[in-house]
């Protein structure tokens, strides 16, 4: 006699009909230790990642074929530093930033969106730019004098060097000691005449570009923000295909309050990161993430304040305070850095990427491999296949329970579909959820608790869409057809494009379009009229 059909209702865990997929059966168990012994090294994964790769953009990937290769790797942030050369410098490399997502949109025949973010110049002293980007080494004992004398500012060479500390005549002397960059060079002071400083150097090393300047013993009395941060936040500002801002250093939440004042002031509405690479930063980091849009862990300057020891909890503590808040956080470290000349990683540095993932980072920023590396693309191919790995074994249903705790009422409608939404995802193992929104807010609520599926966001507005890369496991669509006088229709076109670009990932081998959870971002949010449901 046959068996009769098994009827699978929403709340059925796991369920049953469906083939196992990204760990299911080890991720509704009660106990940890349950859920770790019922891990297989055989569960499928999804076929794109969830967590965000972030490249930093150097001389090794400033050219449109490099560019392309990276987001067709898995990029979807890009990073261009303010100290990576002059102000025009930079803003070529944003325009070629735009020029390669312009061309990648052409080949998938949609929109292909990238957030672009400039990081400022790390507060401090620093060298000047090299001429022609060259490397310079410095032998011990040959003479090199600095100079504050702007004329040399982007023609530095290995005899004359401008560094940007305008009263180092008043308060350097005979006998201090100039360490530049991570103690590779180092100087000793043997005269002081106006604007020029005549060194010895007693170590040897290369110089490379802005370089930091320290100068053990002498007070430099630096602000949080500089004229320096001030000129470059007014250049960011007119930028218009720049996203988002990160503040180096940041050691307080008035630093970032701050930068905020001063972006406004110059009418900007970029979304702003917070870099935190000292022990102030850490013990700060609850109000800093407060006030930030997003926290990046900068884990090789954080080990210049404090134990190495402590780097592993340092880093926990940073990402259980973004994820508890609902920021995004990414942590950035020599990730891939043996790819700089080779071809395949260390077996460490996967696990290193992987651990990161599965203590909550949203992401990862790669920094030498992607700016100087050879095998640039190579790398973020490997950093993609190690999160989709870390992603499938993430205990999500842990992670959500807790951050419920934490979501007391009362709460705006558009929460608590929210989390409605990732609950009914996680309970049906749906494909993906997709939801059309208009100022982003939704998909970066659903973000927030971490469902083990894709978050499809379907907005009108190229910045939103750009932007909502910073959040976990959200794809953001652009949509840019002409829009339909009903409502209704207009939200049924979004979430059926949402659903074509989910067959395109191919996240799910099935894709069937019975397993989305919908999600309908209210409208009107000003009046308090709200429009919103959850449709499976």
């Amino acid at each position: 006699m046959s068996s009769l059909p098994i009827t699978v209702m929403p709340w059925h865990k796991p369920d049953p009909c469906m083939p196992p997929k990204m760990q299911t059966p080890a991720a509704f168990k009660s106990s940890y230790l349950e859920y770790m012994s019922n891990l297989s090294i055989e569960s499928k994964l999804l076929r794109s990642p969830l967590s965000v790769i972030m490249c930093t953009i150097g001389p090794s990937t400033n050219n449109q074929q490099s560019l392309i290769s990276l987001m067709e790797s898995g990029m979807s942030f890009a990073l261009v530093q303010m100290s990576s050369g002059s102000r025009e410098e930079v803003q070529d490399t944003i325009q070629l930033l735009q020029s390669a997502v312009s061309e990648n949109s052409i080949a998938h025949d949609r929109v292909v969106t990238l957030a672009t973010a400039v990081q400022l110049k790390p507060p401090g002293v620093h060298i000047g730019t090299l001429d022609r980007g060259r490397t310079v080494t410095l032998q011990a004992g040959d003479t090199f004098t600095l100079t504050t004398n702007s004329d040399w500012k982007y023609r530095c060479n290995s005899k004359f060097c401008y560094f940007d500390l305008p009263n180092a005549g008043d308060i350097l002397n005979r006998e201090d000691e100039i360490i530049v960059g991570n103690g590779g060079v180092r100087l000793i002071v043997d005269e002081v005449a106006n604007n020029n400083i005549t060194c010895n150097v007693t170590q040897s090393g290369q110089l490379l570009s802005n370089m930091k300047v320290s100068i053990p013993g002498v007070p430099l009395h630096l602000g949080a923000v500089t004229e320096q941060d001030k000129d470059d936040l007014a250049f960011i500002s007119l930028q218009s295909n720049v996203d988002a801002v990160v503040v180096t250093s940041t050691k307080s939440a008035i630093h970032i309050i701050e930068i905020r004042r001063l972006l406004k002031s110059n009418g900007s509405d970029l979304r702003v990161l917070a870099r935190i690479d000292s022990k102030s930063g850490i013990d700060n980091l609850n109000e800093i993430a407060r006030e930030a849009d997003g926290v990046v862990l900068a884990r090789n300057e954080l080990a210049a304040e404090i134990e190495v020891y402590k780097l592993l909890l340092s880093q926990k503590i940073a990402f259980a305070t973004c994820n508890k808040i609902g920021k995004p956080v990414f942590v950035c470290a020599e990730y891939m850095e043996s790819m700089l000349h080779l071809k395949n990683p260390k077996f460490s540095e996967i696990i290193d990427v992987q651990s990161a993932i599965l203590d909550g980072a949203d992401g990862v920023l790669l920094e030498a491999v992607t700016a100087e590396g050879h095998f640039a693309d190579q790398a973020v191919k490997v950093v993609a296949s190690s999160f989709r790995e870390a992603e499938a074994a993430v205990w999500q249903n842990q992670i959500f329970d807790s951050l419920l705790l934490l979501a007391m009422p009362p709460m705006d409608p558009a929460h608590a579909i929210s989390i409605g939404a990732v609950d009914t995802a996680l309970k049906s193992c749906a494909s993906a959820i997709i939801l059309a929104t208009t100022s982003g807010r939704a998909a970066q609520i659903v973000s927030r608790y971490r469902p083990r599926c894709p978050i499809i966001a379907v907005t009108r507005y190229g910045r939103v869409a750009r932007q909502l890369n910073m959040w976990r496991a959200v794809i953001s669509v652009h949509y840019i057809s002409q829009p339909f006088p009903d409502w209704n229709k207009e939200v049924d076109v979004r979430l059926q494009m949402g659903i074509e670009l989910g067959k395109e990932k191919k996240n799910n081998p099935s894709w069937r379009s019975d397993r989305f959870t919908k999600w309908v971002a209210p409208r009107g949010w000003v009046h308090k009229y709200y429009q919103s449901s959850v449709r499976l």
